[in-house]
């Protein structure tokens, strides 16, 4: 596949423009270095061919707009499946339409999914949760219950019944009813909760790199950090995913996503995991 000649090309055909300014953006994509491509280009020589497989997963999506449409034409282009993780409570038939007015939401790239239900916190002990032990087996159970009817309502086949807690937290009581609401899979970016190995046959689709919402103790040295995770992922066995946040993603960032996938292509045997083959497959 030919790739983008220029930076101007890249943010012409995402149908952003230089101005593009999202409110908030991670020290990674703020000020890079100017060997940035060269960098990730030896970091994929250095691992062609081993590679694990890799997914893909998008968090906080409800509405269309510029930082959406920019991501779904990167990953259309490059023809790389997307794990789309929706929040129930953002998403009317309104939104809906104007989504499927830009994408074919019937395509096999995308993995719609359940985000929670509305994107709020919960947690009483510091750490940002609206899936946790401050919450009743009750409470927990109608949140993921409506969110589940209203994305099957909304989406219809094209519903995947995978889970994405919001923060990426939540305790084993919504393990249990995520299983008795008959979903597949969870995606966390780390372990299930102590006591769910035995009584919990979900799979847990895992992120081990995170893009976007990341935060750096030396900002100058941001970059260094993401490439030094970024490699330690290369180091795993897999399957293993990189969370991506669309509304926090500069210029920079897209074009540093654009080069990643390019490189996946081209260095991957396995190239990239659709989450929703993967439920399907299980089931049949």
């Amino acid at each position: 596949m030919n790739n983008f000649h220029n930076r101007e090309e890249l943010v012409k055909f995402l149908g952003l423009s230089e101005r593009y300014r999202p409110k908030h953006v991670c020290d990674t994509w703020r000020k890079v270095p100017s060997n940035w491509k060269e960098r990730l280009e030896q970091l994929f020589e250095v691992y062609s061919g081993k590679i694990p497989p890799l997914f893909f997963r998008a968090d906080d999506v409800g509405a269309w707009g510029q930082g959406l449409r920019a991501l779904m034409k990167l990953f259309e282009y490059h023809n790389v499946p997307l794990a789309v993780a929706v929040v129930p409570a953002w998403l009317n038939a309104k939104r809906l339409e104007k989504i499927a007015e830009n994408v074919d939401i019937s395509s096999p790239l995308w993995t719609w999914h359940q985000h929670g239900w509305r994107h709020v916190n919960w947690s009483t002990d510091g750490k940002k949760a609206e899936f946790c032990r401050s919450r009743t087996r009750e409470q927990q159970w109608t949140d993921i219950m409506k969110g589940k009817m209203k994305l099957e309502d909304l989406l219809g086949r094209h519903f995947v019944p995978v889970f994405t807690p919001p923060w990426n937290r939540l305790d084993l009581t919504t393990l249990e009813v995520l299983q008795r609401l008959d979903f597949k899979g969870v995606s966390l970016d780390g372990p299930f909760p102590r006591g769910a190995k035995h009584s919990i046959k979900l799979k847990n689709f895992r992120i081990a790199l995170d893009m976007h919402t990341r935060k750096s103790v030396q900002k100058e040295f941001a970059f260094d950090e993401f490439m030094k995770d970024l490699e330690a992922l290369f180091a795993q066995k897999g399957p293993v995913g990189i969370m991506i946040h669309h509304h926090r993603m500069n210029i920079q960032a897209f074009e540093i996503l654009n080069l990643i996938l390019k490189l996946i292509k081209e260095h991957s045997k396995s190239c990239c995991l659709s989450i929703k083959e993967v439920v399907q497959n299980e089931r049949s």
